[in-house]
């Protein structure tokens, strides 16, 4: 019966090992930004939050950037509505649902020629959905604090997710190739 089981218990192995290695290696980045005073955000997370604020300004808004001093975030302001901005933690800039994207293609396929562009592009559609998401909140953000919590809290959560499954279901169905484990 366990021979029945061994693919899937094979997968889920190795899923939990890459993500587990991703994310500890992520912690560490993070925490390695936690421990300088006065703290600061990390560099990906400013990164994303420069390229938000561009987005911003892109569509005719007069977009700045602040950080404060005793935090380790951005916030990204509209002119004119400073008191209705958005803060940029760690969380914000989408490195946590790439390692998770990741962990799944590596764990899912042996197709290593197939990863080496599916990878970086499904990693570069993810920023760019991120980053839309994100341009999206800061201009939702002067518009009503319910409507900013309902599209932060709710709604780019479950798209955000169902944006990556649509991914991992183009993986598997087209592209990946599952691991035959010998019975």
């Amino acid at each position: 019966m366990l021979n029945e089981f061994k693919p899937t218990i094979y997968f889920l192995l190795k899923f939990a090992v890459i993500f587990g290695i991703g994310s500890l290696l992520y912690g560490n980045y993070i925490n390695s930004y936690r421990e300088i005073e006065p703290p600061i955000p990390d560099s990906f997370t400013n990164w994303v939050a420069e390229q938000t604020n561009a987005v911003v300004r892109a569509f005719g808004n007069d977009a700045h950037m602040w950080y404060p001093e005793n935090e380790p975030i951005v916030v990204v302001y509209i002119k004119g509505y400073e008191d209705d901005n958005i803060s940029f933690y760690e969380g914000c800039n989408g490195l946590n649902i790439m390692i998770l994207f990741v962990a799944f293609v590596f764990a899912f396929g042996n197709r290593y020629k197939q990863m080496l562009w599916f990878i970086p592009v499904g990693i570069l559609a993810i920023h760019i959905f991120n980053l839309a998401r994100l341009s999206s909140l800061s201009i939702m953000a002067t518009l009503s604090s319910s409507v900013f919590h309902f599209f932060h809290k709710y709604a780019f959560t479950a798209i955000i997710y169902v944006f990556v499954l649509v991914l991992w279901y183009i993986w598997a169905t087209k592209f990946g190739k599952p691991i035959k484990v010998e019975k």
